[in-house]
């Protein structure tokens, strides 16, 4: 199955596999990083989002909402919010 087509016909596979091959081994190798630590992040809010949801018996866009408010009212990076519920097993003080 392919993407959508871009106006001039081609397809967004096509045009992010160009630009896949345009990196150097170095930029593929940060970029392979920077992919498993989002994969890593978002795993780590998923399992925060749970915990909230089964404290507050809210959904889990009510459990993310209140998870991001918390993040932007401490200015603090949403991965590390999602990691200190994760780690205590409950919701912030």
């Amino acid at each position: 199955m392919t993407g959508p087509s871009t106006p001039d016909g081609d397809d967004r596979e096509s045009r992010e596999s160009r630009e896949l091959a345009a990196l150097s081994p170095d930029d593929l190798r940060r970029e392979v990083l920077h992919l498993r630590r989002a994969l890593s992040s978002n795993r780590r809010i998923g399992a925060a989002v749970g915990i909230v949801m089964h404290q507050l018996q809210v959904d889990y866009d009510e459990a993310f909402a209140r998870l991001r408010k918390e993040s932007q009212n401490t200015n603090t990076p949403l991965a590390q919010v999602a990691d200190s519920v994760v780690y205590l097993r409950r919701l912030w003080d």
